[in-house]
């Protein structure tokens, strides 16, 4: 269930077809193999009418699925797909931690090589058996529980700055253009919720738009970059400084943020408190309109559309489309910092359910919230998900 705060005033032949030019016949002589390359050379291959190279093909592709790693796929050092396996143990340990890890299991290959060659199968077992793909997939179940049934709580609030703070710092160049966004996390009816805006349409970049509370840093004005954050935070939504509880610096890769929008953005993860109808004032020269969505509707597979490895992914599971700089923070959010932690939420019975990062049948769940009487705000269902959106009257 999320929220909307609306902006008010403010104060031929099978071989010879596939290219060889030869028939599969040791009896055929040279004369003939001669002929039927001449042919080749002037019949173009023909695969819709040719009842056999579909067959052939499909033998191929059958063979070439039969290799040893097809069969036995590999699980990653962190997850399965490679290029998300390798970002994250780049971006997740120094260079001595890879260099050292590296070491040991070199180390247990030479070991296992070694009792292979002396057939001691029974040590060979032993050594390998931790590395099966059933240890594995428990080892990677073993997450810390982050125990969200009624909300963010201190205790889980200092989880989340403790990891932020643990995560890896990257080299970063000088930029001209500097900038910084809040990624706001609150409790909404006691669901665990991030804040998002929608830009004016009627400023001049990226109008109607959704992103975070942010923008370009002040010299004169900021002292720090979550300075800049904050201030931004509190022009554009009415959310004071003091409302804010820091909890850190969420690590990106410049290099992917710069290709996105061409300046050097730094994410800075706060949490807002518990918002309600009277907590935000939008303001209408920057902002259409604020809403919230579930922590559980992020964390939601079937809510995210990847196009290619190379693109921001997209983010459906609420009222607006997210894309761009915002889906690409809210995503690393998701994999670098959630995804470690075996989270509880609220069930829609009012019961606790858990759901396991990452894995097919994590479910959306919406909390128990009501509408005051009164307000100022009417239901609307939220398209694409579960989530109920609050529209001014």
């Amino acid at each position: 269930m999320g929220k909307t705060w609306k902006t008010k005033e403010r104060k031929g032949k099978e071989s010879g077809q596939l290219g060889t030019g030869i028939a599969d016949n040791k009896q055929d002589n040279k004369q003939d193999n001669k002929q039927d390359n001449e042919h080749d050379k002037q019949q173009p291959v023909n695969t819709t009418t040719n009842p056999n190279f579909e067959d052939v093909l499909q033998s191929i592709l059958s063979n070439s699925s039969q290799s040893i790693y097809s069969k036995y796929p590999s699980l990653g050092v962190v997850r399965r797909e490679k290029s998300e396996d390798l970002r994250l143990m780049v971006s997740n340990y120094t260079t001595p931690a890879l260099a050292g890890a590296l070491r040991d299991r070199e180390d247990t290959l030479q070991l296992a090589a070694a009792l292979l060659a002396a057939g001691d199968m029974d040590n060979l077992r032993d050594v390998l058996s931790p590395h099966e793909s059933k240890y594995i997939e428990v080892r990677r179940r073993r997450r810390v529980h982050l125990d969200l049934t009624d909300g963010f709580k201190t205790r889980t609030l200092e989880m989340l700055r403790k990891y932020l703070a643990r995560m890896p710092r990257q080299v970063t160049k000088a930029h001209r253009h500097r900038a910084a966004i809040v990624l706001p996390l609150c409790n909404v009816d006691g669901v665990p919720s991030v804040l998002f805006e929608k830009r004016s349409l009627a400023l001049r970049k990226h109008p109607g738009e959704v992103c975070f509370p942010g923008g370009m840093v002040s010299e004169g004005d900021d002292h720090t970059i979550v300075s800049t954050c904050l201030r931004e935070m509190e022009e554009e939504v009415g959310l004071t400084e003091d409302a804010t509880n820091v909890l850190g610096i969420l690590r990106c890769n410049w290099g992917e943020i710069s290709a996105i929008t061409g300046i050097a953005v730094t994410p800075v993860v706060g949490y807002v408190g518990t918002l309600s109808d009277s907590s935000l004032s939008p303001n209408p020269s920057e902002v259409e309109e604020c809403f919230t969505v579930p922590l559980s509707d992020v964390l939601e597979k079937t809510n995210w559309v990847h196009k290619d490895t190379d693109s921001a992914p997209i983010f459906v599971g609420g009222p607006h489309v997210i894309w761009g700089l915002t889906a690409y923070i809210l995503d690393r959010f998701k994999q670098d910092v959630l995804a470690r932690y075996r989270i509880s939420f609220r069930g829609e019975g009012g019961g606790e359910e858990e759901g396991e990062f990452g894995i097919e049948h994590l479910v959306p769940l919406g909390g128990t919230g009501s509408i005051k009487e009164g307000s100022g705000f009417k239901k609307a269902d939220g398209k694409g998900s579960n989530l109920s959106s609050w529209a001014e009257e």
